[in-house]
């Protein structure tokens, strides 16, 4: 037990401080923190941020870092919008979409690994660029969906289960499931861990 908790002991101290603070809250507003709304509200909002978070959480592993994925969010938006308007398919929007999130990703690859630019330093110029790129190709102008919104895929991905459930919150926790798989039962997380070891045996 000693052991276990000497090597998880932040993560358990956090969790004893969440818990702890979700009580003061509800012991002092019962009407708020005892009612279902406010959970299916940050059900409804907490995924997207918390999805970035943990595919991000690789990179901060490794000592590298993304401050790119704003501008990267933003075109793949655009192109979803874009490619919707033009086929009606969510399904070929959404592959276009991830299609372009991918490049941008070999992008950024090939700017840390074949010029050796630090990655701060080259996704925040890649930021700019994609940025910039968005908002020309745009034209400044959003694009409204409110079609997509009778569409499966919209059901599928942010609808609700059993009128309750926000889908979003369960496609976080699929990817949260995936990515620790890849982390602590994949030879590609043994080779991100095993990178940061071979860092910190070279300084």
């Amino acid at each position: 037990m000693n052991s276990f908790f000497g090597r998880h002991r932040a993560p358990i101290i956090t969790s004893l401080m969440l818990v702890s603070l979700w009580l003061l809250f509800t012991i002092y507003s019962p009407q708020t923190f005892t009612h279902m709304r406010i959970y299916t509200s940050f059900m409804s909002a907490i995924p997207f941020t918390a999805m970035l978070a943990f595919c991000l959480t690789l990179l901060v592993i490794a000592r590298e870092i993304d401050m790119s994925f704003p501008s990267v969010i933003a075109l793949g938006g655009y192109v979803f919008a874009a490619t919707f308007q033009t086929t009606q398919s969510p399904l070929l929007a959404f592959i276009a979409a991830a299609i372009v999130g991918i490049l941008c990703g070999i992008l950024n690859g090939l700017l840390v690994v074949c010029f050796n630019i630090p990655s701060i330093i080259a996704t925040i110029g890649s930021q700019f660029f994609i940025g910039g790129l968005t908002t020309v190709i745009a034209d400044g102008l959003a694009l409204s969906l409110p079609e997509v919104r009778d569409s499966w895929f919209h059901t599928m991905m942010v609808g609700r289960i059993a009128d309750v459930i926000p889908a979003q919150a369960v496609w976080c926790l699929v990817i949260l499931a995936v990515l620790w798989l890849i982390l602590s039962r994949h030879v590609f997380g043994d080779n991100i861990n095993l990178l940061v070891i071979t860092r910190k045996l070279q300084r």
